[in-house]
């Protein structure tokens, strides 16, 4: 610090000092019913979201993804299914899963991938790395999941992993 002033350089665009990212896993028809509400109160506070919903779970209503990526939300993979099993599959099931998604990946634009109950291997890092700008499914701190032993990644900035850009999530899950 010299003369009251930061010297150091941000590490965000256009010298902002932090940055805000909201996304929503949507896991059940029940809850793609939800979205409207809520994608509603989040524009009223000048929010968008990125919504990763599961392509063959639930019938997609294009009309309502169309309406919110006007809005200015974006679309995101959540994988075919919930069943937990894509990111330990062989590589020839893993392609076919996310193959069979292949219409709602072109049809909605979709760049990003987060695994169910955030999964993850490195056989399914290389398989999307091929399909996906990025994924968002490592934690920066989790010391309680469920479902994998994981610590996170210890860092709120993106970072590549096996040549796929992670953006990491940051709030502790529910």
């Amino acid at each position: 610090v010299r003369g009251g002033e930061e010297s150091a350089p941000s590490r965000w665009p256009a010298g902002k000092r932090y940055a805000f990212a909201v996304s929503h896993d949507v896991d059940t028809g029940a809850g793609l019913k939800r979205v409207p509400e809520l994608a509603d109160f989040e524009e009223r506070l000048g929010l968008s979201a990125t919504w990763f919903l599961l392509a063959r779970r639930y019938a997609v209503d294009d009309g309502l993804l169309d309406r919110l990526r006007q809005a200015g939300h974006a679309i995101a993979l959540h994988g075919d299914d919930h069943d937990n099993r894509i990111a330990y599959a062989r590589r020839a099931r893993m392609a076919a899963r996310l193959a069979s998604c292949s219409r709602f990946v072109a049809r909605h634009a979709v760049q990003g991938f987060r695994s169910p109950s955030l999964l993850e291997t490195p056989l399914l890092r290389e398989v999307l790395a091929g399909s996906f700008g990025y994924t968002s499914q490592i934690p920066d701190t989790e010391t309680q999941a469920l479902s994998a032993p994981r610590c996170g990644c210890v860092t709120c900035f993106p970072f590549v992993k096996q040549g796929l850009l992670e953006l990491p999530i940051t709030l502790p899950l529910e």
